[in-house]
Order: C-alpha cells, then structure tokens, then sequence
C-alpha cells in the first residue's frame, strides 16, 4: 500500500523558502529594468535600436517568467492551507471518537 504524507513543517518551509526567491528576484528584475531603462536613452543608431529590440523581449520573457512564480506561490500557499485543513479535519474526527 503505497502511503501519501506530507510534513507540514517542511511544506511551510518550502512555500516561505519559494516567496523569499519570488520576492529578490522581483527586486533584481526591477533594478535591470530601470537600468535598462536609463542605457536606453545612453546612445543612438543601428545599434541601439538592435539592443532595444533584444531587450524587449527578454524583459516579456522575464516578465512573463515572474508572473509564473508568482502564480506558482500561491500555488503552493493554497496547497499548504488546504493540507493543513485536511490534517485538522481528520485530527477533529479522530479526537470525536470514542474507544
């Protein structure tokens, strides 16, 4: 019989340890943007507008990639409250019983 079980200490780990990387790599992602940003205006020409072009799409990339996380997290969060509600629930029960 093949027994599914989860700790819950190590799941709440897990979802904070996830949240903690969601939220640096937001900060990081944040601070090339507005670097990218201010390189932008830094030059003109052909080659400019290639590196526009290139960034553009690894800043949608990158953007896309958080938004993915992020849902992820929530994920995760929702899966931790839900485990713990069961594991509550059935503790309930079992305390109800009478032997």
């Amino acid at each position: 019989m093949q027994v599914l079980e989860q700790d819950m200490r190590e799941l709440h780990k897990d979802v904070q340890s996830l949240q903690t990387i969601y939220s640096e790599l937001q900060k990081q992602l944040t601070a090339v943007f507005d670097a990218m940003q201010a390189l932008d205006g830094a030059w003109e020409g052909a080659a400019q507008a290639e590196m526009k072009n290139v960034w553009l799409s690894d800043r949608n990339a990158a953007t896309e990639m958080l938004g993915e996380m992020k849902e992820l997290c929530g994920l995760f969060r929702t899966a931790e409250n839900e485990y713990g509600n069961c594991e509550n629930s059935i503790s309930n029960m079992i305390s109800s019983l009478r032997v």
